[in-house]
């Protein structure tokens, strides 16, 4: 078996011959690995660039609703009008502003029987990413830690999303590296994940001032600043 790490081409190269005898065989090489993309999915259409197109108003309507559209706006959000991604608002996710692509979220906005909530490209590393950094301000105050891309818009700049509650080492270890104050706020039915997280992440040397304990049913999403009320400062 050969492969080329350089092209992504691959096959088998028979050198049976050479035991014996018979005539060479020629290498046979096998397409080359399809390429994976983690850029703007197809039909993609930036929010500033929505209002151009009827067709295209819905993607930022859906961000308006949500109180979300200035921060939508300032970190390249959009909507997707076609192919696997169509009828979705979609968010990207960089490690530097006006960096490249390392993935997006792609959420529903009517919902359909069996389309999942979310959607992501093949190929994004979910272990390590943390949506936010490519924005967060240069100074000591503390971000709030949630789960979802929906939970950290409405906290812009200031939060970083895990995508999930079960946070993997990889991205321990990067809000450790961050050297800045952290502060859980996982949805208010998964509190007792959230003083974990704070507890997990002291333990590895963060400064975590507390934790938000928010009401059961609600999360930082539909929350938003007054996450600020619920924040719970002890030594769990």
């Amino acid at each position: 078996m050969w492969n080329c790490y350089r092209c992504g081409s691959r096959g088998i190269a028979d050198f049976r011959w050479l035991v014996d005898g018979s005539e060479a065989v020629q290498a046979t090489a096998a397409p080359p690995a399809e390429k994976i993309d983690l850029g703007p999915p197809e039909g993609f259409v930036p929010v500033k660039e929505c209002g151009r197109s009827i067709m295209m108003r819905w993607a930022p309507e859906y961000f308006e609703r949500r109180g979300v559209i200035d921060a939508a706006r300032a970190v390249g959000a959009g909507g997707c009008h076609r192919g696997k991604y169509g009828g979705r608002v979609v968010v990207p996710f960089l490690e530097t502003a006006g960096g490249p692509w390392l993935g997006f979220s792609a959420r529903i906005v009517e919902a359909r029987p069996g389309a999942p909530k979310y959607l992501y490209p093949r190929g994004m590393d979910r272990r390590r990413a943390l949506w936010g950094v490519a924005w967060l301000p240069q100074d000591d105050e503390p971000l709030w830690i949630v789960e979802g891309v929906f939970d950290a818009l409405p906290l812009f700049p200031r939060a970083l999303a895990t995508l999930g509650k079960a946070v993997t080492t990889e991205q321990m270890d990067r809000l450790v590296e961050l050297g800045r104050p952290l502060v859980p706020c996982l949805d208010g039915d998964a509190w007792e994940d959230c003083r974990a997280l704070a507890t997990l992440l002291r333990m590895r040397g963060a400064r975590v001032p507390g934790w938000a304990h928010l009401p059961p049913g609600s999360d930082p999403g539909t929350l938003g600043p007054r996450v600020a009320e619920h924040l719970v400062r002890d030594d769990a």
